[in-house]
């Protein structure tokens, strides 16, 4: 049985050392839930919060923080994503894009062959390396390239990106039944695989609480190309998060002295890009399809079926929120944090004219911080680099000089601004020395045009 917590105000510094003989920094009542939700926007947020929508959001900001969070350009989601992870620019951790060798890349790290971007490529300790260095538990649950999964004193769970298969619906990857190397440690991907949920097995119910799917035979697929795919990538999305969030709920109960979990959703943005401009007004949709080249009477029947998207994914992940909420108890700390924001394009043309509905990337992320050890108010604007540091600030490690950011010591209580921390042994704060075996993941063309389809690639 779980000892009484003893809340994040009265947790001090244990003195003493854990399994392997590692110091352990803290005693696991301090818990922190970093949830990642790729593009999540205030601009959505707000006035869903302000309709009821969003009892869980609502919740967690009831008595917490929030804050704008400041992305950067070049808006990669893989560079983004393992900033957050390691608090370092993309020039120190060396994650720059979806795959290697393409223009984002600095220019002497460029080829002619592309290869999908894997973990072993990361040369910056990321939380979860830092949390075990501490003698701490972490759970990690499909963050965003950590494909391999790593060795960790807790639990890891990678996504893989399957290219060339068609079962993929977008870069970013998930969970998936037939792939090894996802589990850290090894066993545990048996034990996790009735978990994973294929698109085609979510529940009907779901389904329609994001779009009204077109039956088989509808003229609306020849008339909007892409529609079935991207009706399969909404199934897709679904899948990844019930599966994320089942995994997480097994480990909340299998691993109960854990002290860090993550967890990464990737529909907002996703879906964002499919269907955006369905949930703009009727004159702006005709709007779009005409300068696509697509027949403008079209645009009411687009948004009746897929005008609540992404608007409907947001109602869908505030669910997955209060399931997470309820398995990590009272007593865990909940920071969400966004890579990037999302408004609507300027003209009618969107950024990748191979994808008709696409929005816009907007700078301004969201940053909710709630539970113990967080000062309820709006603050002022945070940077990705500001997220390690002050997730290891609420687990009483001390920030490591190397990182870039700040402490948003503003937002913290006294107790915990101000506790005393576990400082990390020089050595475990160097890059990695020794890499997962990740193997080759090379694709050929006709991959590559499809993640120039998709916006992916340049």
């Amino acid at each position: 049985a779980r000892a009484r917590p003893l809340g994040l105000a009265a947790a001090v510094l244990v003195g003493g050392v854990g399994a392997g003989g590692v110091a352990r920094a803290t005693a696991p009542e301090r818990q922190v839930v970093l949830l990642g939700i790729d593009g999540l926007s205030f601009e959505i947020l707000d006035p869903l919060l302000a309709a009821g929508q969003l009892p869980n959001f609502a919740a967690l900001l009831a008595g917490g923080a929030r804050a704008e969070l400041e992305s950067e350009r070049p808006m990669r989601s893989p560079a983004l994503w393992t900033t957050i992870a390691t608090g370092q620019p993309r020039q120190v951790h060396q994650i720059y894009d979806f795959v290697t060798g393409s223009g984002y890349w600095p220019k002497r790290l460029r080829d002619s062959e592309r290869t999908l971007v894997t973990s072993s490529m990361r040369r910056a300790r990321a939380l979860w390396n830092l949390t075990s260095a501490a003698g701490l538990q972490s759970l990690t649950v499909s963050w965003l390239n950590t494909w391999p999964a790593e060795k960790v004193r807790g639990a890891m769970v990678a996504p893989y990106v399957a290219l060339g298969s068609s079962s993929q619906a977008t870069i970013k990857g998930r969970v998936q039944s037939g792939i090894r190397k996802q589990t850290y440690p090894p066993e545990l991907f048996d034990d996790l695989r009735p978990l994973i949920l294929a698109p085609e097995a979510v529940p009907a119910e779901v389904v329609s609480g994001i779009v009204s799917v077109p039956s088989a035979r509808s003229p609306l697929y020849a008339q909007v190309p892409v529609l079935k795919r991207y009706v399969y990538a909404v199934r897709w999305t679904l899948a990844s998060a019930l599966t994320n969030t089942a995994i997480l709920e097994r480990l909340f109960a299998s691993h109960p002295e854990w002290s860090l979990a993550m967890v990464y959703y990737d529909g907002a943005d996703t879906l964002g890009h499919r269907f955006w401009a369905m949930r703009e007004p009727l004159p702006r949709l005709r709007a779009r399809l005409t300068a696509m080249k697509m027949d403008p009477k079209l645009a009411p029947e687009l948004k009746r079926r897929f005008g609540r998207a992404v608007d409907g994914y947001y109602a869908f992940i505030d669910g997955q929120l209060g399931q997470l909420r309820r398995a990590a108890g009272p007593n865990a700390t909940f920071v969400i944090v966004s890579d990037h924001g999302w408004g609507g394009i300027k003209g009618d043309v969107p950024p990748h004219v191979s994808v008709p509905f696409d929005g816009e990337h907007r700078l301004d992320g969201v940053f909710i911080a709630s539970g113990p050890g967080i000062l309820a108010g709006r603050y002022p604007r945070l940077t990705l680099y500001d997220l390690a540091p002050t997730v290891l600030r609420l687990l009483r490690i001390a920030k490591p000089v190397t990182m870039r950011g700040r402490i948003a010591s503003e937002l913290l209580t006294e107790a915990a601004a101000t506790a005393k921390l576990f400082t990390l042994p020089a050595d475990k704060l160097q890059p990695p020395s020794e890499a997962p075996p990740s193997g080759p993941a090379p694709f050929g063309e006709a991959e590559l045009e499809r993640l120039r389809s998709l916006g992916y690639v340049e």
